[in-house]
């Protein structure tokens, strides 16, 4: 009986492996970036409903509320803008202190909040406020409305 000598892959089946590999990196790449916004696009959806749900118990503190109200001009809409970059911007301005402290409270990351999915530079709350003084709806989306169907 002859024995070999084979101690490793020829220059040829190397070669081959490689470009095996290539060809199927070629063609997951689209599907693994596809996959990575898909999940860039649910976590800001996630963050959306945080938002809404802090803004939602912030509203409920009664210093807080009186707060929104009296700024909005009854029948105006109060919108928060966050940024990531600094503390969250309210409009119509005005003197938010209670709110903004709140927020920053409950989101516990000091209200600096950005939105992960391509094209979307901020996130921003709609708080409605009718005629009456009451608070009849909270929105939250961003610029490039991931929230929105």
């Amino acid at each position: 009986m002859k024995k070999l000598d084979n101690k490793g892959f020829s220059l040829v089946e190397l070669i081959i492996v490689i470009a095996i590999m290539a060809i199927l990196a070629a063609a997951l790449a689209p599907q693994l970036m596809k996959y990575i916004e898909k999940s860039r696009v649910s976590t800001d959806k996630q963050t959306c409903d945080s938002i809404k749900s802090c803004i939602n118990t912030a509203v409920a503190e009664e210093n807080v509320y009186k707060e929104v109200t009296a700024t909005a001009n009854l029948g105006k809409d109060v919108k928060v803008k966050f940024t990531g970059n600094n503390d969250p911007a309210v409009t119509p301005s005005g003197t938010y202190t209670n709110f903004i402290n709140e927020l920053k409270t409950s989101l516990g990351n000091g209200g600096k909040l950005a939105p992960k999915s391509s094209g979307a530079e901020y996130f921003e709350a709609t708080i409605s406020v009718d005629s009456n003084g009451n608070v009849t709806n909270v929105s939250v989306d961003t610029n490039n409305g991931v929230m929105s169907k």
